[in-house]
């Protein structure tokens, strides 16, 4: 089953780098190819998927938008004309939205513990951090 399944996921990762359509296709692939991922990687029941992926997609896009802030924020300063006082005020919105970030990964943990086991949130963290390094590799070996 976990052959058939990476087998998959491989395909699609395959085939998102040949398609002709880079914009919104290949999104919805790498989000498909996550999909099936995480849901081997933490052997997910129907059940349980049905259950788990609002929560985990609800709490993953309130993360990425408080980062994306962030990112922002740190990209459109010009460290050549910021004052003491503007960077003070940059600082302390960033250590905010840091705070933001972590207190929203908690409540994911805790919203996924009506769902998963605490040993599958650890393989959940797991997961997340080797489809990652696929995507990277994958994406290395085609440039």
């Amino acid at each position: 089953m976990k052959k058939n399944v990476t087998l998959i996921f491989l395909l699609f990762l395959s085939l998102s780098f040949y398609g002709q359509n880079k914009g919104k296709t290949y999104a919805q692939k790498i989000a498909a190819a996550r999909i099936s991922f995480l849901t081997d990687q933490l052997s997910l029941t129907s059940k349980q998927a049905e259950k788990f992926w609002p929560i985990y997609n609800k709490g993953k896009s309130e993360f990425y938008a408080i980062n994306k802030e962030k990112n922002t924020l740190q990209k459109n300063v010009n460290l050549k004309t910021i004052t003491d006082q503007e960077a003070k005020d940059l600082v302390n919105k960033l250590n905010n939205l840091e705070l933001a970030a972590a207190e929203r990964k908690q409540k994911l943990n805790d919203d996924l513990t009506v769902v998963l086991s605490y040993k599958q949130i650890l393989k959940l963290r797991d997961a997340e951090v080797n489809f990652k390094k696929k995507l990277l590799e994958r994406i290395k070996k085609h440039d």
